[in-house]
């Protein structure tokens, strides 16, 4: 109020507003915190200002855009039913009142969960004496400890076996086996194992040989092709280097090497020709010479 001293006295009241920015009162709002999925969790964002600020959340997430966006409704305390693995994230509270400057807060929710344990083949083949990697994928939080087995058996590293792990992502890892020189005892089932505080799980695959020098078994003859087996056709291709063809069967060469069919020996570089046609010629040859001895 202020006043004028005169006559008669004049008086004017005025009021005054104070604003104060906003804050946030850290000992009252929330710590990063860890979890159980399944769990309810509230995140507490406990702020103070004149006028009274307006709370706003967001999840600071690479899948948001931007990486960031928005959550639930304005207010101090964000309530999650029933939390997932897919709510791990960083979240943040931000507290405006119309007054600068404004105010944030972020609160790391870690989600623990037991092993997923995913193998992307159940069955690989390879051949004696050459080297073979295994894989499999464990998503868990926290990771805890992963291994291969074989008939039970922990595999540890050694010359023959090496096991490696490759991060994928905060909750994902690849875990790999490589084997060395594999002999026929390396055939067989595998298992990859991943364990933590809340549970363990495991899948198998297995292992098997892998002959890459086996020949395709001969096809049946057709009857309308003269008794002989069917060729396969290449209309307007060029055949593959390493296909031999011969009269009686397909014969496919890896490496072009030698194949062995059914009626003779066929190299990787052509084909021999069959010997009804080398009898015919030399027959046709003796009839010639014949016919110049009798002239």
């Amino acid at each position: 109020m202020c006043q004028i001293n005169t006559d008669p006295v004049k008086i004017k009241q005025v009021v005054l507003y104070v604003q104060v920015p906003s804050k946030i009162i850290d000992h009252l709002s929330s710590d990063d915190m860890e979890l159980r999925e399944g769990d309810t969790v509230l995140l507490v964002c406990n702020v103070t200002g004149v006028p009274h600020p307006n709370v706003t959340w967001y999840r600071l997430s690479k899948k948001g855009k931007n990486g960031r966006e928005k959550i639930g409704m304005s207010g101090e305390v964000l309530k999650i039913r029933n939390i997932s693995r897919y709510c791990d994230d960083i979240y943040e509270c931000v507290a405006f009142n119309g007054v600068p400057p404004t105010v944030s807060r972020q609160i790391k929710v870690s989600v623990q969960f037991p092993p997923e344990v995913r193998v992307r083949n159940k069955r690989m083949g390879q051949e004696i004496g050459k080297m073979t990697i295994l894989e499999c994928t464990v998503t868990a939080s926290p990771l805890g400890a992963t291994h291969w087995e074989k008939n039970s058996n922990r595999i540890e590293n050694s010359w023959k076996y090496r096991a490696e792990a490759y991060n994928e992502d905060e909750h994902t890892i690849t875990l790999s086996l490589r084997i060395r020189a594999v002999e026929i005892s390396d055939f067989g089932e595998y298992t990859c194992v991943a364990s933590n505080h809340l549970g363990s799980d495991q899948e198998k695959m297995i292992l098997y040989e892998h002959n890459g020098n086996r020949i395709r078994p001969a096809s049946k003859p057709d009857k309308q092709n003269g008794g002989n087996p069917p060729l396969l056709s290449h209309s307007n291709q060029t055949p593959p280097r390493n296909r031999v063809t011969t009269p009686m069967n397909e014969v496919w060469l890896p490496g072009g090497g030698q194949g062995q069919s059914e009626s003779s020996a066929a190299l990787g570089s052509g084909c021999k020709k069959p010997i009804t046609d080398l009898l015919f010629s030399c027959f046709s040859l003796l009839l010639a010479i014949s016919q110049v001895c009798c002239i």
